[in-house]
């Protein structure tokens, strides 16, 4: 989607849906009608039309990370088709399908070819690099040292609301990505994008 904040995504992966009889497979990232969305990578259109539950839809295969992007609920379709490069402005938000009764907004999800849907917040959360911590500039990656027994590595940037996604232990390392607020967004050694809260871990220096 055209630029936007984290305060526009307001419904998370993992949320209730029809009561609890199906989990939501991505994240709604709520806009004024007609906003465009862009492709968020290179890649090739496998479908473009209205269907089912997303309504007006778009889905993109990226080859290179062999994963499909879901973009559902649009107003409109922009007049596209085969290979698109990353910007190009795929429709417009709305809430066409099953969330004609919601404002408009764009449900956007990720299919990965050997897992199914997994969670796209870490790859579209905006995080800042603090001044304020300069020895996290000096190298990269960038390194945490976990420094408490146990510690939670979290969906999202708080405790409310948020699922646990895996814990790590004293001495555990992490890759950071960036800060907002207390939190740091964090890669683990499986790979695994998540935050953790600041007075869990601590700078390894350069």
């Amino acid at each position: 989607m055209s630029a936007g904040s984290n305060r526009n995504v307001q419904s998370y992966w993992g949320d209730n849906r029809d009561g609890g009889a199906r989990r939501h497979e991505g994240i709604d990232i709520f806009a004024k009608r007609g906003t465009p969305v862009v492709a968020a990578t290179d890649g090739s259109l496998s479908f473009t039309g209205e269907k089912g539950l997303g309504g007006k839809q778009v889905w993109l295969r990226d080859p290179k990370r062999k994963q499909s992007l879901y973009y559902a609920h649009l107003d409109s379709i922009a007049n596209i088709s085969g290979n698109v490069k990353r910007g190009d402005t795929l429709g417009f938000v709305g809430n066409t399908g099953n969330a004609r009764t919601t404002p408009p907004h764009l449900h956007f999800g990720i299919y990965k070819s050997y897992r199914g849907a997994i969670n796209p917040l870490h790859f579209i959360y905006q995080t800042n690099i603090l001044e304020t911590e300069p020895k996290l500039l000096d190298s990269t990656p960038h390194k945490l040292l976990v420094k408490t027994n146990k510690a939670n590595l979290r969906n999202k940037p708080t405790t409310s609301g948020s699922k646990i996604l895996s814990t790590s232990k004293a001495r555990d390392t992490l890759q950071f990505l960036g800060k907002t607020n207390e939190w740091y967004h964090v890669r683990t050694s499986a790979n695994q994008a998540s935050f953790i809260h600041q007075s869990l871990v601590a700078p390894i220096a350069p």
